[in-house]
């Protein structure tokens, strides 16, 4: 099919679900929720899936690609079929006892139980309770510095302080999980109009420290992630270096979090003469 062009310059994804986005250095991210795009980001919807990129709607097959100036849409590409879900089992109705109906499990008749004992009154046979006297309230000691007759001063209670809320920095998290993947997190900013995710990774050694502003790549949040944000690891990267900046409502820089390292274990690949070769 011919794909449909919409002008756009930094398009928002939201809704995002089993969605794919691959940035322009080729990071992969899983379900990345309500993100801004940057040009050159390509939204891929799986089975199942959905996503609102800008005011299209994307269904299960769509690819789109944000390039400068345009978003091109590619639907109808083949995603597999979609799992139906296993039917319920109809639960059996609890039957009801009838009305009338013994059960073999009556209480004592009322005649059994007697009459009530009007209240006031004792049965026969049976002394009364005394009640006990009230309790004599003690007379408060008058106080050594004061004259007699003249009132208690009572203490002024103390205004209670306000404080300005402080500015907290954004606490990000990153771990490694299966896949391999890392799934990221990080917390709100008082203030904060907007966060910023910059990602740097490397093949070799040490990955740069990310920076803002300047960085190549990066994905622009309003809020942070209610789940965590999956980032794929390719093949041969053995280090990621992750930072999370909050904006103001004018673009500013409000505070940076910390710089997370995740490093990527390296799993040793079968030697040749592990492998056998037909004959």
């Amino acid at each position: 099919p011919a794909p449909s062009a919409m002008p756009g310059d930094g398009v928002a994804l939201v809704d995002a679900v089993n969605v794919d986005v691959v940035l322009p250095d080729g990071t992969v991210l899983e379900d990345p929720g309500n993100v801004v795009l940057p040009l050159g980001a390509v939204v891929r919807v799986h089975d199942g899936g959905s996503a609102t990129l800008g005011d299209t709607r994307l269904r299960p097959g769509d690819v789109a690609t944000l390039t400068s100036g345009f978003v091109d849409v590619v639907h109808g590409q083949d995603t597999g079929p979609v799992s139906s879900p296993k039917p319920r089992a109809t639960p059996r109705p609890t039957p009801r006892p009838t009305p009338g109906a013994s059960t073999g499990s009556e209480g004592p008749s009322p005649s059994a139980l007697g009459s009530p004992t009007p209240s006031g009154s004792t049965a026969p046979g049976v002394s009364p309770i005394p009640s006990a006297p009230p309790a004599a309230s003690p007379t408060p000691r008058p106080s050594p510095t004061s004259a007699p007759g003249s009132p208690v001063p009572t203490a002024t209670p103390r205004p209670t302080p306000t404080s300005t809320p402080a500015t907290v920095r954004p606490r990000l998290r990153a771990r490694l999980v299966a896949g391999p993947r890392i799934a990221v997190r990080w917390t709100a900013t008082w203030n904060a109009a907007s966060y910023v995710l910059v990602i740097t990774r490397s093949r070799t050694g040490s990955a740069p420290d990310p920076v803002y502003p300047g960085a190549k790549v990066s994905v622009q949040y309003a809020a942070p992630p209610v789940k965590p944000i999956h980032i794929r690891v390719p093949d041969g990267v053995t280090e990621f270096r992750l930072m999370v900046v909050a904006l103001r409502a004018d673009g500013s820089v409000l505070r940076r979090s910390t710089i997370v390292v995740v490093a990527i274990p390296v799993i040793a690949s079968a030697s040749p003469a592990a492998v056998a070769v037909p004959s």
